[in-house]
């Protein structure tokens, strides 16, 4: 291979090793994988947390993203994205539980703090047949985004893409260094929610409408910021 093909090579096995994750759940954490050797190029796999910021920060530089600064068409990074590290110094699956039981607070009505009330009398509006020219804040972590509610006639109301299915545009990496540190570390890439030719739709037994997938990308943000120990890499 040339040179060229060489360096993307490691720079595709790098951003792998350092954000990525293998498996139908890698991007909620699980299945991560975590680079802790590279050779034979001009590249190296951090051994550190310092060392982890640094690569990040050169590989980031060396591809350019921040001349990306409009949306990409699909999850890519670039300008618009955000890369932090969250908590460290736990166990992978301390960190993982971490993430999960933030995540469920922060997304779940029927917590200690409710949150997201808009969404709740939201899918209480579309299961009574009232019309709805909006979609939930909470779109934005992907679709479908499903609700079964126990005080409507109707009890379901769901939302999902046209095209099947959006993955989450948040990915959860939890990276292990060889001297058993660990990170959690979060990647917001912000990108075209829904193609032109792609809507959302929204269905109960007395309700059906399609609208476009206009997002908020500021509720994604606010979930990352509920980590005390975090600090912003990148974006």
């Amino acid at each position: 291979m040339s040179s060229e093909q060489s360096e993307q090579l490691e720079q595709a096995l790098l951003c792998l090793g350092m954000l990525g994750g293998l498996g139908a759940r890698s991007r909620k954490g699980l299945g991560s994988l975590s680079i802790q050797e590279l050779s034979g190029g001009r590249l190296a796999a951090p051994e550190n947390r310092g060392e982890y910021i640094e690569v990040i920060q050169d590989l980031l530089k060396s591809v350019c993203v921040d001349l990306v600064v409009n949306e990409p068409p699909y999850s890519a990074l670039s300008a618009l994205s955000r890369i932090d590290i969250s908590s460290f110094q736990k166990s992978p699956a301390e960190l993982l539980a971490e993430y999960n039981n933030t995540l469920h607070q922060y997304r779940t009505w029927q917590t200690e703090k409710p949150n997201f009330k808009g969404d709740h009398d939201w899918a209480y509006d579309v299961a009574n047949g009232k019309p709805i020219n909006t979609l939930p804040q909470r779109t934005v972590f992907g679709l479908p985004h499903n609700y079964r509610l126990s005080n409507a006639r109707e009890k379901n109301v769901d939302v999902n893409a046209s095209t099947g299915r959006r993955a989450t545009p948040l990915i959860a990496h939890v990276h292990l260094f060889k001297d058993g540190n660990t990170l959690l570390v979060q990647a917001l890439l912000r990108s075209t929610f829904l193609h032109r030719e792609s809507a959302v739709k929204i269905s109960s037994k007395r309700n059906r409408k399609a609208l476009a997938g206009e997002v908020d990308w500021r509720v994604i943000e606010r979930f990352m910021n509920q980590f005390g120990q975090r600090e912003t890499i990148h974006g």
